[in-house]
């Protein structure tokens, strides 16, 4: 007799294909075009994560006694050799600061053993040398490619 299985639940802050897909097309239509003829060429349209980076994230997040992530659009400078002046996306940490009620970004650099972490040696990483920062390494463009993408799904 077959084992009958519940089904897990998708997670609270879960939005289906449909609200995905208005989203990035209202960015490819409205932002996006105006972002890259600020910067010259075609800014980027996305950006990609692996699970190896998430988890060290979240490692280096208990170890910060992080509750959140906050996520700021950044951009890289005009003279990067990859990613001249394209958006990207900055992943900081936060805790919950009770004296103002209000989440907080840990600025790593500031925290009290930086140095002594930032000159020990590396653990093994998938971010391949990227250390002290959490970065993205697949903006697209340059590498999409490398990529098989679903969004924005054909009208």
């Amino acid at each position: 007799m077959p084992v009958s299985r519940t089904a897990k639940p998708l997670p609270g802050i879960f939005i289906d294909k449909e609200e995905v897909n208005k989203r990035v097309t209202n960015y490819l239509k409205e932002k996006h075009p105006a972002q890259s003829a600020a910067i010259g060429r075609e800014d980027s349209k996305s950006a990609w994560y692996s699970l190896d980076q998430f988890e060290e994230l979240m490692r280096e997040m208990y170890y910060l006694n992080a509750d959140g992530l906050r996520i700021y659009f950044g951009a890289y400078d005009k003279e990067d050799k990859n990613y001249p002046g394209m958006l990207t996306v900055v992943l900081v940490p936060t805790y919950m600061n009770e004296n103002t009620g209000k989440h907080t970004d840990i600025v790593v650099d500031d925290e009290v053993n930086f140095s002594d972490r930032s000159e020990a040696k590396p653990e093994p990483s998938a971010m391949r040398g990227i250390r002290k920062n959490f970065d993205t390494l697949g903006l697209c463009p340059p590498t999409c490619a490398a990529h098989d993408f679903h969004y924005p799904l054909p009208l």
